[in-house]
C-alpha cells in the first residue's frame, strides 16, 4: 500500500508542475535551467518572460499548437522569438503575479 501512495503522490505532483508550467507557458528545461540559459540570463527566479496570461497560455497550450488536441496541422519545430524585457512594475498583476507595482513575492 505505501507503494500506491508515493506513486499517486508522484502523480499528483507531476501534475501540477505541468499544469503550472501550462498556465505559464514555461517549459521545464527553462525552468529547471534559467540561470544558465543565455536567453533568460536578464530574468530573475520568479519572472514568467514568455507568458501571455493564463488564458491565453492554455489556449496555445491545447488548441494553438500544432499537433495537440483540437490542432488538425501536422507538428513543426517553432523557431520562437527572444524574451521581450520583463516590466518588473506594471500595474497589469496577471502578466506579472510575482513582482508588480503593487507588491513583490520573490
Amino acid at each position: 500500500h505505501i507503494w500506491r501512495r508515493i506513486e499517486a503522490i508522484a502523480l499528483v505532483t507531476m501534475l501540477i508542475f505541468h499544469t503550472w508550467c501550462a498556465m505559464t507557458d514555461t517549459l521545464t528545461y527553462e525552468f529547471l535551467k534559467t540561470t544558465d540559459l543565455p536567453y533568460l540570463k536578464d530574468f530573475g527566479p520568479c519572472d514568467l518572460p514568455f507568458s501571455l496570461g493564463q488564458c491565453r497560455n492554455f489556449f496555445h497550450f491545447f488548441v494553438v499548437q500544432p499537433g495537440w488536441c483540437i490542432s488538425t496541422k501536422d507538428w513543426l519545430p517553432t523557431k520562437y522569438a527572444p524574451p521581450e524585457q520583463y516590466y518588473r512594475n506594471s500595474p497589469n498583476v496577471c502578466m506579472n503575479p510575482w513582482e508588480n507595482k503593487y507588491y513583490r513575492c520573490c
